[in-house]
């Protein structure tokens, strides 16, 4: 819980060589603390909340520390375009999550949005539109229903 965090830089010459080993280690770790950090639960300013979102590429999920739910919001961002209020609705979390969620997602410049995106259908987000989602349901569809 740090009070206060500087980031210093230092400009370098066209010729001087590199302060360190080029290229360095990715900064998604980084970008998405960052993210799901700041803005206490609101949307970044720089994604308006009536537009839709769907993930342009996955992130390394060994490089960035995630819970189930995150985990959860990532796949229905993986499978369709949705607002953050959809998003919130559709994983079983609270706005402010998906809000946390899509800031980092953004900051790690692997979000796509859409303002004409159409609202998602239950079949692309993978739900079935006639029982509830979830661990059962899809245990029932593989094990078969006993009665």
């Amino acid at each position: 819980q740090p009070l206060h965090v500087g980031v210093h830089t230092q400009p370098v010459g066209v010729g001087d060589a590199p302060i360190c080993l080029l290229p360095g280690p990715s900064l998604d770790t980084l970008l998405w603390l960052i993210g799901l950090n700041s803005f206490e639960g609101a949307l970044a300013w720089w994604l308006p909340e009536n537009e839709r979102y769907h993930m342009a590429r996955w992130p390394n999920p060994t490089e960035i520390p995630h819970t189930s739910d995150q985990m959860r919001m990532i796949a229905m961002l993986g499978n369709a375009y949705l607002t953050p209020i959809e998003l919130a609705r559709v994983s079983a979390s609270s706005v402010a999550a998906a809000h946390r969620l899509l800031n980092a997602l953004s900051l790690m410049g692997i979000l796509k949005s859409s303002a004409a995106s159409p609202e998602p259908t239950p079949q692309a987000l993978g739900l079935d539109p006639h029982e509830g989602h979830g661990l059962f349901r899809r245990l029932r569809s593989r094990l078969g229903s006993r009665g």
